[in-house]
């Protein structure tokens, strides 16, 4: 279920806390996804597909190949 910042979940809780914590993981030479779901084991598998589509969507992140994510800017 997407957990959004409101009054039962804090931000670093909810999608926008997962998009920071990615988008810190994410290193500038890039990252395989399954080394990323590693890296954040912690967090449902849901809401991670969320936090990265929601990161692909705004372009923050893009796919240069189906495993292997890249910071965008």
């Amino acid at each position: 279920m997407e957990k959004y910042p409101d009054k039962l979940y804090s931000v670093p809780e909810s999608v926008v806390g997962i998009m920071l914590q990615i988008m810190e993981m994410i290193p500038d030479k890039g990252i395989l996804l399954n080394d990323l779901k590693e890296l954040m084991s912690n967090v449902d598998t849901n809401d991670f597909i969320d936090a990265l589509t929601c990161l692909y969507a705004i372009q923050a992140i893009k796919y240069n190949s189906f495993y292997f994510i890249e910071k965008s800017c």
